[in-house]
């Protein structure tokens, strides 16, 4: 019997982008491959709990590796670029080497502060250990160049996050909501990601404050939870757009696609990302996008195709590009029909699947 793949990854039962895009992927992969979830077993746990989870972690996955046996060939580890997860995946892959795995490790988020301390104070203990790793996975050729750059040699495979099939099921174009810029119609931005600083919350709370006297039914829906929400909160209160910036908390499965069908643009102005699944998911569904040269996006994404690629994230520079695109319904209509057809060429979870397939039964 062939050997199994070991997929190592948060809980997919919590909010998070490496939650969603294994529960996205999990119809699509085949039986050859199991979970083992690392970190937090459920929200709000409290940060002193992480030393206690990594513990747990690192003799639960050698229990798990030594009752299998030679049933778990692969195991693909997940991390993003940041300290405590490099900490945790590099003792989870030392763990897996002892039992003789095949490990790959697919860095999602990548923060370039982090990598250049890492590059400066902690270069050989990091290599020394990531060096065990026998293929890299990255969402940026940016990620790439870095990897090459420190000496690794090992193969390096550039991936996309991914769109669950199962979402788009009762979407299509054909009922998606015209927009009308020439009238003060409702208008329905959407912040979709977690609600931290670097994510740009602030400036896109901002851009509506500049906007809603030019665009009286503006409204701003924040969908995402995370460590800067109450700071968000009390900055919309303070600025009057109790009415305009709503909530909602964090939003998946059919929640998630009702939200993203009735919703005409998407904002993330982030300074730091891999591949959002935002950015990806909103085109799924033909909404333009503004965003940052981030990252993952950065390979993709075609200013002026997709929507605008924002330089400069001044809540300024936001508010006329938003302005710009409602104000010209040819504009808004291109926009959202190329980044529908892109999306379901290219990021659809049952496409992923088969290539994650792939690359863990290859030998």
């Amino acid at each position: 019997m062939p050997s199994k793949t070991l997929i190592v990854c948060p809980n997919m039962h919590l909010p998070g982008g490496i939650a969603s895009y294994y529960n996205s992927l999990s119809a699509y992969l085949k039986s050859s491959f199991e979970f083992f979830h690392v970190g937090a077993k459920a929200t709000g746990e409290t940060p002193c709990r992480k030393p206690l989870n990594l513990i747990r972690d690192v003799f639960s996955l050698n229990g798990t590796l030594k009752r299998a046996g030679r049933g778990i060939g692969t195991v693909m580890f997940n991390p993003s670029l940041i300290p405590f997860c490099v900490v945790r995946e590099g003792l989870l892959l030392c763990v897996a080497k002892v039992h003789g795995c095949r490990c790959i490790v697919f860095f999602r988020g990548w923060d370039n502060r982090f990598a250049d301390v890492l590059e400066r104070y902690f270069f050989r203990i990091f290599t020394l250990v990531f060096r065990r790793a026998d293929a890299f996975i990255v969402l940026s050729k940016e990620f790439e160049a870095r990897l090459r750059h420190w000496g690794f040699r090992q193969p390096v495979y550039l991936e996309t996050t991914t769109v669950d099939d199962r979402m788009l099921e009762d979407f299509s174009m054909k009922t998606h909501r015209p927009l009308n810029g020439a009238t003060p119609c409702d208008i329905r931005l959407l912040f979709l990601s977690r609600v931290e600083k670097e994510k740009g919350i602030i400036e896109a709370i901002d851009a509506v404050r500049l906007l809603k006297d030019r665009h009286p039914g503006i409204t701003l829906n924040v969908a995402g939870v995370g460590s800067y929400l109450e700071t968000a909160r009390y900055h919309a209160l303070a600025s009057g757009l109790s009415d305009r910036v709503r909530f909602l908390g964090w939003v998946s499965g059919r929640d998630k696609a009702d939200l993203l069908a009735s919703s005409d643009l998407l904002l993330l102005p982030s300074s730091r990302e891999g591949m959002p699944n935002c950015v990806l998911e909103s085109m799924a569904f033909g909404l333009p996008v503004l965003t940052t040269p981030i990252g993952g996006i950065n390979d993709f994404f075609e200013n002026g195709r997709f929507g605008f690629l924002i330089d400069d994230i001044r809540p300024e520079r936001i508010a006329e590009l938003v302005d710009r695109i409602l104000a010209d319904d040819a504009l808004y209509k291109d926009m959202s029909r190329e980044a529908f057809s892109y999306a379901h060429g290219r990021f659809l979870a049952s496409n992923v699947a088969e290539r994650l397939i792939r690359l863990c039964s290859a030998s």
